[in-house]
């Protein structure tokens, strides 16, 4: 599956990321009348957690359960135009870093460990508070520019790619054992 440009996808999604208020659904959740509004076009998608059972959704939104297949996971991602990830909590933001491996911008919160992973306006787009406005503009600032959105997701492919390869990953590490031995004495 690849992206459809006449049908874009804004995904959202993973673990506990419905019930769980540190991922920021309640943020999202506001915006999608607006969403539907102003981005009739667009169509959304989640994945992991089940969304609540009484929610109406005012667009086309479909929800791909728990994957655990990471090749199933990577074709979402593939299909994917934009992820909104504005968890108020992540320790690092595996799920940014593995959408953008597959080309995917991501939107999120500065505060979090995602921050880490999403490079401002070069391979997404970071919000500073914790508001729907805040989401709100930072979708907007995505949405609003279809070329720019693309080549937001060519860089976030490249620079992932660069900085979450296995060989740079495990020489990091490797590193990083180096320094502590060096500097315990032993």
């Amino acid at each position: 599956p690849h992206r459809d440009p006449q049908r874009p996808l804004l995904l959202f999604g993973g673990s506990n990321a419905f019930s769980d208020p540190r991922k920021g659904w309640q943020l999202l959740a506001p915006l999608l009348p607006w969403l539907a509004r102003d981005y009739p076009h667009w169509h959304g998608a989640s994945f992991g957690e089940l969304p609540p059972a009484d929610l109406t959704w005012p667009q086309r939104w479909q929800h791909h359960g728990l994957i655990r297949d990471p090749q199933q996971l990577a074709a979402l991602y593939r299909q994917a135009d934009l992820l909104v990830l504005p968890s108020q909590q992540e320790t690092f933001g595996q799920v940014a870093a593995e959408a953008q491996a597959c080309g995917l911008p991501v939107v999120a919160l500065a505060d979090s460990g995602v921050a880490a992973v999403v490079d401002h306006l070069r391979t997404g787009y970071l919000i500073t508070t914790s508001s729907p406005e805040a989401l709100q503009e930072g979708l907007r600032h995505c949405l609003d520019q279809p070329l720019r959105l693309h080549e937001t997701g060519r860089q976030a492919c490249r620079l992932a790619r660069q900085r979450f390869s296995p060989l740079r990953v495990s020489a990091q590490h490797l590193e990083l054992y180096r320094e502590l031995l060096t500097g315990s004495g032993l």
